[in-house]
């Protein structure tokens, strides 16, 4: 019995900004990445902003993050091949 009207609880796009703490063109942004959807025109699931905005912050933590792992031994390789040519040319 779907009448075309989203489920769940909706809110304006400038509520969602005012929830997030960010601009009502950063939420449209969102939208246009896919981060989240409209349940209407200038409304938004209440549970989807939240999921979208998580999502989005976890994807920019996993871009700037690096492993901490220590570097193999190709690696270790180049770095002393490297210095050792910086020495030895004199820098």
């Amino acid at each position: 019995m779907s009448d075309g009207k989203p489920r769940g609880q909706t809110i304006t796009v400038s509520q969602a900004a005012a929830l997030l703490g960010r601009s009502e063109r950063w939420v449209q942004g969102l939208v246009k990445s896919g981060y989240m959807d409209r349940a209407t025109r200038g409304e938004y699931m209440l549970v989807g902003v939240i999921r979208g905005a998580l999502a989005y912050y976890e994807d920019q933590f996993t871009k700037t993050t690096r492993p901490r792992w220590p570097a193999g031994p190709r690696k270790r390789a180049r770095v002393r091949l490297n210095s050792g040519f910086r020495n030895a040319a004199g820098s």
